[in-house]
């Protein structure tokens, strides 16, 4: 029983732990697909890591990969 008990926290805790890091995931994909756009339209770097809180590196990563 107790055993049980402490198997359903893990799970319960292991669940927590997926879903933030799932969020987390989702968050990021949101901010660079919002880059992507931002990019197209010719925003300077600067303005878009404002933005985004993407960095300068990562937002140039970004525009060679659309090309």
């Amino acid at each position: 029983m107790q055993y049980d008990l402490h198997l359903r926290q893990i799970e319960k805790e292991a669940r927590a732990e997926g879903e933030k890091i799932g969020e987390k995931r989702g968050i990021a994909k949101a901010f660079s697909e919002t880059a992507k756009k931002l990019l197209k339209l010719g925003l300077s770097l600067d303005k878009i890591s404002e933005a985004t809180t993407l960095s300068i590196e990562e937002l140039k990563s970004l525009s060679v990969q659309m090309t």
